[in-house]
C-alpha cells in the first residue's frame, strides 16, 4: 500500500544508535498504516537528519515496523 503523503505520519518511536549520528523512527500514518525511516546526521553538518532510507512496505503495527527495521539494521 502506497504512503499518502497529503498528511504528515507521526513518530510514534525513535531508536538513536550509540554515537548519535544514525536513528530510526517508526512512523504512523492516518491510515493506521506503520513505517520506518533510517537518518543519518553528521556533527560537523549543523542543518540535522537526513533521511537515508524507508521501510519498503507499511506494517499493520508499530510493532511490526520496528521487528521489521530491526531485522535491516544490526545496530538496533
Amino acid at each position: 500500500m502506497a504512503h499518502d503523503t497529503s498528511v504528515k505520519p507521526r513518530v510514534v518511536h525513535s531508536v538513536i544508535a550509540p554515537g548519535e549520528s544514525l536513528c530510526v523512527d517508526v512512523l504512523c500514518h492516518e491510515n493506521g498504516q506503520y513505517e520506518w525511516r533510517f537518518y543519518r546526521r553528521d556533527a560537523e553538518d549543523l542543518r540535522g537528519w537526513f533521511e537515508m532510507e524507508r521501510s519498503p512496505q507499511c506494517y499493520a503495527s508499530e510493532d511490526e515496523a520496528l521487528a521489521a527495521a530491526r531485522g535491516h539494521f544490526h545496530w538496533l
